[in-house]
């Protein structure tokens, strides 16, 4: 049940394909979220995982609709980098940028995108701002993000339920239906 009393399977349901980088990267940007946790009670910088959002969908999107618009060859063409922080709406993000930036944009605008829990922003989803922190806190957009680099990343579909509610990600489950592994570029 969620804070209201309704029943999560009342909730809602999406997909979500989204880029999901190495370990490392992963591992960093998980660590970042947790800050923002304890500094600025942001709840919803646990929700989600360290993934780069694309597309929301209402059905699992065919991986070969995917696959065809990565390419034959499956290539991530170049480094991703983050960049800085920004907001979308009430979501807090971390921007990349880099060589890959280019082909990563026209993936994302090649991936039909419908309603999910948040609005989408090219960069990684780190939190809803409009939670109620410490009084006396700053604002999180004065945090120094990390700098982390990747060249090489999967991308992912994954299927999130959630309470249908503003405190969405109270009660959020989340599964990796599929995934393809993208190649470095030579």
């Amino acid at each position: 049940m969620d804070e209201d009393g309704v029943p999560l399977t009342a909730g809602r349901g999406v997909h979500l394909v989204g880029l999901e980088p190495p370990g490392n990267v992963a591992r960093d940007l998980s660590h970042f979220r947790e800050s923002l946790f304890r500094r600025y009670g942001l709840v919803s910088a646990l929700a989600m995982p360290e993934v780069l959002p694309l597309a929301f969908g209402e059905a699992t999107p065919a991986r070969s609709s995917v696959g065809t618009a990565l390419g034959a060859d499956r290539i991530q063409p170049g480094k991703l980098e983050t960049t800085s922080l920004f907001a979308v709406g009430p979501a807090l993000y971390l921007g990349v940028g880099g060589p890959a930036l280019p082909w990563l944009s026209s993936l994302a605008a090649s991936l039909a995108s419908g309603q999910g829990p948040f609005p989408i922003g090219l960069g990684f989803f780190l939190a809803i701002l409009e939670e109620p922190g410490p009084p006396d806190a700053p604002l999180p957009e004065s945090e120094e993000p990390p700098r982390l680099a990747w060249a090489v990343s999967t991308i992912i579909d994954l299927s999130l339920r959630y309470a249908d509610s503003q405190r969405w990600w109270s009660f959020l489950e989340c599964e990796t239906v599929w995934s393809v592994q993208l190649r470095r570029a030579p």
